[in-house]
């Protein structure tokens, strides 16, 4: 066959462009691919067989050897467990190529991943699979993150229920101390102050002052510094 002829020519007589430079291997190979190949089992480390590191000038970046398919694109060297997921990654990302194509009539759209046209589907289906059970809400979303995006809003407007009613459900108990908190952050920054630890620092004019909560630095810098909004440490 014709195509293994050339094949052969290129792989044995041809002048091969793909040389290793790494410690004057000087190895020739055959594609680019394989050259990212030998380059990626020359560069073991040592002292751990378990990393790889990439061969670009400066890099310092290291993969397990669970991750050996490397991105050369424009020096992205992000890698990858299989070949497929590398080639999905260029495709997708540097390429911006849109192969799976939604068949519903007059519509047509194209996406980078077959994911992302299986949510686009449930628009046309109506399938909503991701369900709130919270307080009984049942209300149903397209996606994951619109799902999580409505509880969040719905725990912070139960969380605000909590200053009208006075219900305090986090007590602290360090100490016999048995006091109570509408939200459990408040409880956090309550202990740390029981524990003396002072995270937040003033650098207000070298002021250097510490404060256990960033609640307790913004008042030091309205209070002291007059100040509306402080940077801290």
């Amino acid at each position: 066959r014709k195509e293994t002829l050339i094949r052969h020519k290129n792989k044995i007589h041809v002048n091969k462009q793909f040389i290793c430079n790494i410690n004057k291997c000087g190895k020739d190979c055959n594609s680019k691919q394989s050259l990212i190949n030998h380059k990626n089992n020359h560069l073991i480390d040592s002292k751990n067989n378990n990393y790889f590191y990439c061969f670009w000038p400066k890099c310092q970046y290291k993969a397990t050897n669970k991750q050996r398919f490397i991105c050369d694109f424009n020096e992205c060297h992000k890698s990858f467990n299989t070949k497929s997921n590398l080639i999905q990654h260029k495709s997708c990302v540097h390429l911006n190529e849109k192969k799976f194509k939604c068949n519903k009539k007059n519509c047509g759209k194209k996406f980078s991943s077959k994911s992302n046209l299986i949510v686009h589907k449930r628009i046309h289906s109506g399938e909503k699979p991701f369900v709130c059970h919270f307080n009984d809400c049942n209300k149903s979303f397209i996606r994951k993150a619109h799902l999580k995006g409505h509880l969040t809003k719905f725990y912070n407007l139960i969380v605000h229920k909590r200053i009208h009613s006075g219900e305090t459900l986090f007590y602290c108990h360090f100490n016999d101390c048995t006091k109570s908190f509408t939200q459990k952050s408040h409880l956090k920054d309550h202990i740390k102050r029981h524990m003396n630890i002072k995270s937040y620092k003033c650098i207000h004019n070298n002021c250097g002052k510490m404060f256990a909560t960033n609640r307790d630095l913004k008042s030091h810098g309205s209070r002291v510094h007059k100040l509306n909004k402080l940077k801290y440490n």
